[in-house]
């Protein structure tokens, strides 16, 4: 997975970072985009609809404009985010969330064996709290050092939660049944259950 293996890499660098005594905040603000893209992408393929699927793509060089635009113009990249990373993971919360909600909506049967309800629910949960958590660190790092690292704890907690979600969505079995209109069925033979696409290779 692409989006993991970004994640992991910038985790692996800002963690290099930290043990020099440099400050590594700055990452974040160049990875944003990128996520942001393959996110959105990502989550584009599960749409039972064209115009949707469409809709999530249009959507990235649009913010990825205005993320790069803000970042430089507005934003201290030697400290937590104040605008961009909260409007990042605002996005992605609800593209993630409205991705599960069209799919259970499409949905005859149930979501339990489909791959898109679990990633869709883990990536929601990730940037839900992800939306909340660069605003309360960026007013504790100058004061209150011992309630950032907690927050940074619950963080990882819930991150962890997260991609135990996503990894059940991963290891759901591929629907064997591909249409035209962009829905797949998790039966084993053609049945009148359809869902969303399934997990593409992000």
């Amino acid at each position: 997975m692409i989006w993991a293996s970004v994640l992991l890499l910038t985790d692996a660098l800002g963690l290099w970072y930290s043990k020099h005594g440099l400050v590594n905040l700055w990452i974040a603000y160049f990875v944003q985009p990128v996520v942001l893209g393959l996110v959105l992408m990502a989550l584009s393929y599960w749409q039972p609809s064209a115009r949707v699927r469409t809709l999530y793509r249009m959507a990235i060089p649009i913010f990825l404009v205005m993320l790069l635009v803000v970042s430089i113009l507005l934003e201290d990249r030697s400290t937590y985010s104040l605008i961009t990373g909260p409007f990042e993971n605002l996005i992605l919360f609800t593209a993630s969330l409205v991705s599960v909600l069209i799919g259970v909506w499409k949905l005859q049967g149930t979501v339990w064996r489909e791959d898109w309800f679990w990633a869709g629910i883990g990536l929601a949960l990730t940037y839900g709290t992800g939306a909340a958590f660069d605003p309360i660190a960026r007013a504790l790092v100058s004061s209150d050092i011992a309630s950032l690292v907690t927050i940074h704890i619950v963080a990882a907690w819930i991150d962890l939660v997260a991609c135990l979600l996503i990894a059940r969505g991963v290891l759901c079995p591929v629907p064997p049944l591909r249409t035209s209109s962009g829905l797949t069925s998790s039966a084993s033979s053609p049945s009148p259950s359809s869902s969303p696409h399934s997990a593409p290779p992000w």
